[in-house]
């Protein structure tokens, strides 16, 4: 079987490919280098008859009255075809993700590369790409979009001098480690975050799906519009915020993961209601994360906290509860946080935290089995960008 694959993936690279597929991936790859792998997998999964239909978007006679997924008959004589035909094909691949919605110009090429390939596993059409294909896809990440990514990370860090937040995004502290802390605030509250989003659904990690040896892959989690284009594709169904909320609950004690949303989630002026928050509520581990799985596999020079910012809490230990079961270590943590040393106050040599390797992610806490590792708060509310200041008695009384 492995042969086989590997004969199709040569298959899937090696063919001979007319230039509207080179057009398309371009459109794709938006402003990303040319792809050495983008334009087979489209010829891969369309025919150049029908790659010349959606190179020609956008149909510059469409109006929102012939419909999101539609075309125009003038649209449908200019490339000649059936305007049934046109429609059906354009409506395939918005299912294949190579077509998205433009409210104000109708159906276009999708042009953004992650977002491409995050959609690439609809259950649609998974089997008609074979997992060839998938791992074509793999390899694109790990060739073209992870090397670029790091070069995006290193040169907004060294283009600016009071560089805190990663554009990665931020961690979200795991519920049962820091539930109890009266400062947790919403937007590092994981059930607060659910609560707020008005519709939720669940769908196979697309990066897990790449990585078939990863167990319980049905731990992505989308909001809002996210959900409802995931819905609507045909991925997962509606889930209330207490099925996935329970879900994800039951997953991340088996096995360790992060829960992660943008560094922009903000609150209201009291700081206690959230306004704007994470279409994608991604649940990431460093074997297959897209982005995590730089640092931790393909020899990124990029540090965990370089691609996303730390919660603002940080594991500790207990050691008169520590029964040096080597759980934390061996099994939860992910970012080599969990060391050991010789305490000379003591005699003996024990387990600690190591606190700048920690992304407070809490998966150690949670699954402790004496209680020996507990978080503690050590960030200032400040730190997360959506909080918003105290403003001073006298601006307060103005209004």
């Amino acid at each position: 079987m492995e042969q086989e694959i590997k004969e199709q993936v040569n298959q899937i690279l090696k063919k001979e490919l007319d230039e509207v597929y080179f057009s398309i991936a371009k459109k794709i790859l938006n402003d990303h280098p040319q792809s050495r792998y983008v334009p087979w997998m489209l010829a891969h999964k369309m025919s150049p008859k029908e790659a010349r239909v959606i190179d020609a978007l956008p149909d510059k006679d469409w109006t929102p009255e012939i419909g999101e997924l539609k075309v125009s008959k003038a649209f449908a004589e200019k490339v000649g075809m059936d305007k049934y035909d046109v429609d059906a094909l354009i409506l395939d691949r918005f299912f294949s993700a190579d077509v998205m919605t433009n409210h104000e110009i109708g159906p276009v090429v999708r042009a953004d590369p992650v977002q491409w390939m995050d959609l690439q596993h609809s259950p649609v059409w998974r089997e008609r790409n074979g997992r060839a294909y998938y791992i074509v896809l793999q390899m694109f990440l790990e060739d073209e979009l992870a090397p670029r990514m790091e070069k995006a990370t290193e040169a907004s860090r060294l283009g600016n001098p009071d560089w805190v937040n990663p554009s990665g995004g931020r961690i979200i502290p795991r519920y049962d480690a820091v539930k109890d802390f009266p400062e947790l605030l919403p937007i590092e509250n994981y059930k607060t975050i659910l609560q707020t989003c008005e519709l939720l659904t669940m769908i196979e990690c697309p990066c897990r799906f790449r990585h078939p040896e990863e167990k319980d892959p049905f731990v992505c989690v989308e909001a809002n519009e996210a959900a409802k284009l995931l819905i609507d594709m045909g991925f997962s169904r509606q889930y209330s915020w207490k099925e996935v909320f329970d879900i994800i609950q039951k997953a991340g004690k088996k096995a360790p993961f992060v829960h992660t949303a943008r560094n922009n989630d903000m609150m209201d002026e009291t700081n206690t209601k959230i306004v704007s928050y994470s279409n994608v509520l991604c649940n990431c581990n460093v074997t297959a994360c897209g982005v995590l799985s730089n640092m931790h596999k393909y020899g990124s020079t990029q540090k965990p906290w370089n691609y996303y910012t730390k919660s603002r809490f940080r594991a500790e230990i207990d050691l008169d509860k520590c029964i040096d079961c080597g759980l934390c270590e061996k099994s939860r943590c992910m970012f080599d946080a969990i060391q050991n040393k010789y305490y000379i106050d003591k005699g003996i040599h024990g387990r600690c935290v190591n606190e700048t390797q920690c992304m407070g992610c809490g998966c150690c806490v949670e699954t402790c089995p004496t209680g020996a590792l507990t978080m503690k708060l050590v960030d200032p509310p400040e730190s997360l960008l959506g909080y918003h200041p105290p403003k001073p008695d006298a601006e307060r009384d103005e209004k």
